[in-house]
């Protein structure tokens, strides 16, 4: 089984994401295409800093800045916090690193690939139809919220300010309209565990790259998808997709932690 992966630039959790998937014995890549995005508007410097505050609380920044220092705390070293996600791919795959998965030559790279599944992990674009039929079996996404409640950008923090107990993590089958397609698996989180967000963020990534695992194991056996599980429907206020949070957001989300 031919496996492409394209993933973003930038994933401050992803090693705990391919930790989990090499644990989980998930098959080698064949390439990794990393997209670079779309660049946000610059934030202020005092925003920036809030954000991760709000968000995590100071513990849990302490912990994200002793992880980028080289010194995990024990859990999160044990989790892969501090791992580059390149030394964790499994196999020797070969990289590409490209401004956008649609233009022609990253097309016709990936085309000359014959994938068959690409899989998607935290890639910062939508795929047009040419780049998802260029899967012989499927082309997968791994997404952060249950598929279709919460499709749109950063599922976890929207499951907990609509007040989730729990929180999924999905893969589904990507079509054209963004994050609709046919959910394959997917795997539950506690949503406030003691040790606050920062942990909700390493236990959707561990639960994520071991659910990927074995489901492109199961794949690989199979040679096709499984038959897929029945989503939750779309209340009618919750349509659209949800937005990347704004700042107003993030500090509604801090004072709704606190419980205020």
């Amino acid at each position: 089984m031919r496996i492409v992966l394209t993933t973003g630039p930038r994933d401050a959790f992803a090693g705990i994401f391919w930790q989990a998937y090499r644990e989980a014995e998930g098959p080698p890549l064949a390439a990794v295409f990393v997209v670079a995005g779309k660049k946000r508007a610059p934030e202020p410097l005092w925003q920036r800093a809030a954000t991760p505050v709000a968000l995590c609380g100071v513990g849990g920044c302490v912990r994200l800045a002793a992880a980028v220092a080289g010194v995990p705390f024990p859990r999160d070293r044990a989790a892969g916090l501090h791992r580059d996600r390149e030394s964790l791919w499994p196999g020797a795959p070969e990289e590409r690193s490209v401004a956008s998965t649609n233009a022609p030559e990253s097309l016709a790279a990936l085309q000359a690939l014959a994938p068959d599944l690409l899989v998607s992990v935290h890639t910062p674009q939508i795929f047009k139809p040419p780049v998802l039929a260029a899967a012989r079996v499927a082309a997968l996404n791994v997404h952060n919220g249950r598929i279709p409640l919460y499709r749109g950008s950063f599922g976890t923090f929207w499951e907990v300010m609509e007040g989730e107990r729990t929180g999924y993590v999905s893969i589904h089958e990507m079509v054209e309209e963004v994050d609709s397609g046919r959910m394959v698996a997917a795997a539950t989180v506690d949503l406030h565990p003691p040790g606050g967000f920062l942990d909700v963020m390493v236990e959707k990534k561990r639960a994520g790259g071991a659910l990927l695992a074995r489901l492109l194991r199961e794949v690989s056996a199979s040679g096709r998808l499984p038959d897929g599980i029945v989503g939750e429907g779309t209340p009618a206020e919750r349509t659209g997709l949800y937005p990347m949070p704004r700042f107003a957001d993030v500090m509604a989300f801090a004072r709704k932690r606190a419980g205020r």
